[in-house]
C-alpha cells in the first residue's frame, strides 16, 4: 500500500498570539526591547539568514512576575544545542541565532528580550527573524496526517515558510512520540538547518547537505523525518510494520 499523506487542517491567517519581528543589525547593534512578558509560556524561534554563519534556534520562555521579573527558558539552538537558564539582568544570552554565537537573543529590561549582534567584524551584518508565539493561542499552521507501511518514504512535503522560522512538531501515534522544530530554509545556498529535540536521541541539530536525518518520530529510531530537497521534507518508515501519526507546521 505504501505511504500516503492527507492535509487535515490548514490555517493561513496570522492571529494576535503570533508576532514576527525582522531584524537587521550592524556589529554591536541591538534591536529595541521586544515585549515578551506573559505568565503563560511563550515560544521564541528565530533565524539568522544574513551572509556568514547562518543558524536557527527555539526556546520556551516563561516570565515569573513579582518584585523582580525573572525569565526562565529551555530549548535548543544550532550553535550550542541545549539552552536553559534563568535570569533577571540585562544582556544575558538566551539562545544563539547563528552558528558562531555572535547573533543572540538576550534578556533586556524586565519583561523584554532583544536581539544583538555581538560580532566585532565590520562586515558581519546580521539579518533574520524572531517570532514569538503564545503557546496557548494559534498562529499560522498546517497539519498533515500520515499512514505508513513498512520500509517506505512519503512524497516530498513542502516547508511552508521561506527563510522564516518554522516549528515542525511530529507524533507517531501508534505507540511512541517525538517532537522537534525546523526553523530555516535558505534558498540561496540550498540549505535547511534545524535545532530541536526528539524522544529517541535528545538534541537534534544539523544542516543539509551534511545529513538527511532531522528527527525521529518514535523512541526506537524507526520513523525518521528527513530532508528530501532544499525546500521539502519526507517521512520514512524504516521498520517492517505499518504506523500512523501527524506532522504540524507552526510558522
Amino acid at each position: 500500500m505504501g505511504l500516503w499523506f492527507a492535509a487535515l487542517a490548514t490555517n493561513e491567517s496570522a492571529h494576535a498570539s503570533q508576532t514576527m519581528i525582522p531584524y537587521s543589525l550592524v556589529p554591536g547593534g541591538c534591536t529595541s526591547p521586544i515585549l515578551a512578558n506573559a505568565q503563560d509560556p511563550i515560544f521564541l524561534m528565530g533565524t539568522m539568514i544574513g551572509a556568514g554563519q547562518q543558524g536557527v534556534g527555539g526556546v520556551t520562555l516563561q516570565t515569573n512576575t513579582g518584585d523582580i521579573r525573572v525569565f526562565d527558558w529551555a530549548g535548543t539552538d544550532y550553535k550550542n544545542g541545549a539552552e536553559w537558564n534563568e535570569d533577571f539582568g540585562v544582556g544575558r544570552p538566551i539562545m544563539a541565532l547563528d552558528s558562531s554565537g555572535f547573533v543572540q537573543v538576550q534578556t533586556a529590561k524586565p519583561g523584554y528580550v532583544q536581539v544583538c549582534n555581538v560580532s566585532g567584524s565590520p562586515v558581519a551584518h546580521a539579518a533574520g527573524y524572531l517570532t514569538l508565539v503564545h503557546i496557548g493561542g494559534q498562529a499560522r499552521e498546517s497539519e498533515i496526517y500520515y499512514r505508513a507501511d513498512g520500509l517506505s518514504c512519503s512524497a516530498p512535503i513542502a516547508v511552508p515558510a521561506n527563510n522564516k522560522p518554522v516549528m515542525v512538531m511530529g507524533a507517531n501515534i501508534e505507540e511512541y512520540t517525538g517532537a522537534a522544530h525546523v526553523v530555516l530554509r535558505d534558498d540561496k545556498n540550498n540549505v535547511l538547518q534545524w535545532a530541536g529535540t526528539d524522544a529517541a536521541v535528545g538534541n537534534e541539530r544539523n544542516s543539509s547537505p551534511f545529513t538527511s536525518h532531522i528527527m525521529y518520530l518514535d523512541h526506537l529510531k524507526g520513523i525518521d523525518l528527513q530532508v528530501a530537497t532544499s525546500t521539502h521534507l519526507k517521512v520514512c518508515n524504516q521498520t517492517g510494520e505499518g504506523t500512523t501519526g501527524y506532522l504540524r507546521f507552526l510558522y
